[in-house]
């Protein structure tokens, strides 16, 4: 994985192992995101990386062995509501939804918190 580092990155690939654990580092702190989400939160706080070191600290994280995650956006979706809150125009709860695999989320609005709304929405 080392050897597709660009001549321009401040690692360098003598320092594989150091690239390593910074990518399960970023993985990790990403909240476990796919490869995809996990470069993108590095680059917003100017993290150093590869998409090859994000991809082989997924393959090789436990907890994403054992709770997987996929790699493609909308696969999987985490729903869950927030509330109540106090009430604008009847609309008490907030319904969350969070992509896994790249971590974009969506929020609405919602007057119950309960499974009509969330097929609804």
């Amino acid at each position: 994985q080392c050897k597709t580092l660009e001549p321009t990155s401040p690692l360098s690939p003598t320092s594989c192992s150091a690239f390593s654990l910074l990518a399960s580092w970023i993985h990790t702190h990403s909240a476990h995101l796919g490869p995809e989400g996990a470069y993108c939160w590095a680059q917003a706080r100017g993290i150093p990386t590869s998409h090859v070191a994000l991809k082989t600290a997924k393959a090789i994280c436990k907890i994403c062995q054992i709770v997987p995650r996929r790699d493609q956006p909308t696969q999987i979706w985490q729903i869950d509501y927030v509330g109540p809150l106090p009430h604008d125009h009847r609309k008490a709860n907030i319904l969350t939804m969070v992509d896994t695999a790249i971590g974009s989320g969506e929020v609405w609005p919602a007057s119950r918190a309960d499974h009509w709304n969330t097929i609804t929405k």
